[in-house]
């Protein structure tokens, strides 16, 4: 724990409060699809407010292999550019990524989706991911409400491993990658 081991505070007085979610009655994956119009896809998912740190273009990197062996892979890009983003730099990552997506000529696989969702609209998403998407650049990050959201929703997960994914991730519910490691996230999506 890093207050006991870095601050030396007295494990008496810390209290762990846990990172909470929305109960979600689960739906049928393969209804969702259908009422979303991606029937046969293989839907990968991210979503928050997007800035450079998600590290969303370590997943761009990685598609055209992972398309090679799943041909019916869609990413989806959920959420509009931080509003700090935007107010320092505009859409520059954004633009960044829609280049990269052109480059690689991945538009029929990659979908944007720059607005806020509904809470119902987001959580049904999610349901229907078959694998979301954590990506984070930042090494001392130590949580993620987007990650708790999608372990919620059932979401199996691919994460870079901050502590909360360490903490959290079993075979059976998710994969860790090491950061900005496209080629990893390729062999294992």
């Amino acid at each position: 724990m890093v207050l006991f081991d870095d601050y030396n505070i007295q494990q008496q007085k810390i209290d762990v409060i846990a990172h909470g979610t929305h109960l979600v009655p689960h739906l049928n994956k393969a209804l969702l699809k259908t009422k979303y119009g991606l029937t046969g896809r293989k839907v990968l998912s991210t979503f928050g407010l997007l800035s450079s740190g998600k590290g969303i273009d370590t997943t761009l990197d990685a598609l055209p292999t992972i398309i090679q062996k799943n041909p019916d892979v869609l990413f989806l890009i959920i959420g509009k550019t931080h509003p700090g983003v935007i107010k320092s730099e505009g859409e520059k990552y954004r633009n960044m990524l829609e280049a990269k997506v052109s480059a690689l000529k991945l538009q029929g696989h990659v979908m944007f989706m720059n607005r806020y969702l509904p809470l119902q609209d987001l959580l049904e998403y999610l349901q229907m991911t078959d694998i979301y998407l954590f990506t984070s650049i930042d090494r001392n990050q130590a949580v993620s409400g987007t990650f708790s959201y999608a372990m919620s929703c059932g979401c199996p997960i691919i994460s870079t491993p901050i502590p909360h994914a360490q903490e959290v991730l079993r075979e059976d519910s998710g994969i860790l990658i090491d950061f900005q490691n496209a080629q990893q996230l390729a062999s294992r999506g």
